[in-house]
């Protein structure tokens, strides 16, 4: 009896340690909308956990990198900045709005990635849009 019992609590502790863990799109969420001339991408972060760039990409079907470009997130005076283009503004973290130029309006299948990054450049959380 006392090893079924220590049993069950040994997997009862390892699944809860597992899905404690997985943390993928769960700190931001991200909309894309694609123009002729743009995507414009929309994000909402939750939670910062460390984030100090936005990195959104332009992929081809083949995963090509197409265009790119990243954002400083700025904290300061209890305050978000987002230097963007040479430009800094205050946000508000829930109502980020960047754009990315559209290099070619006729790419098939084309995602935009978006990701959350440390100050070492790591991926802190990560989202991507495909469209058919």
């Amino acid at each position: 009896m006392k090893k079924t019992i220590f049993l069950f609590i040994l997997i009862f502790l390892t699944a809860s340690n597992i899905f404690s863990q997985d943390r993928s799109g769960t700190i931001f969420y991200s909309s894309v909308e694609r123009t002729e001339e743009l995507y414009n991408i929309i994000i909402d972060i939750y939670e910062i956990h460390g984030t100090k760039y936005i990195e959104v990409e332009l992929f081809d079907a083949n995963e090509i990198k197409l265009a790119s470009n990243i954002a400083t997130l700025i904290h300061k005076d209890n305050k978000y900045y987002l230097k963007y283009n040479e430009e800094e503004k205050q946000v508000v973290v829930q109502d980020i709005n960047l754009a990315l130029k559209n290099p070619d309006n006729n790419i098939e299948y084309p995602m935009v990635k978006v990701k959350l990054l440390d100050q070492n450049y790591q991926v802190v959380d990560f989202s991507q849009k495909v469209f058919y």
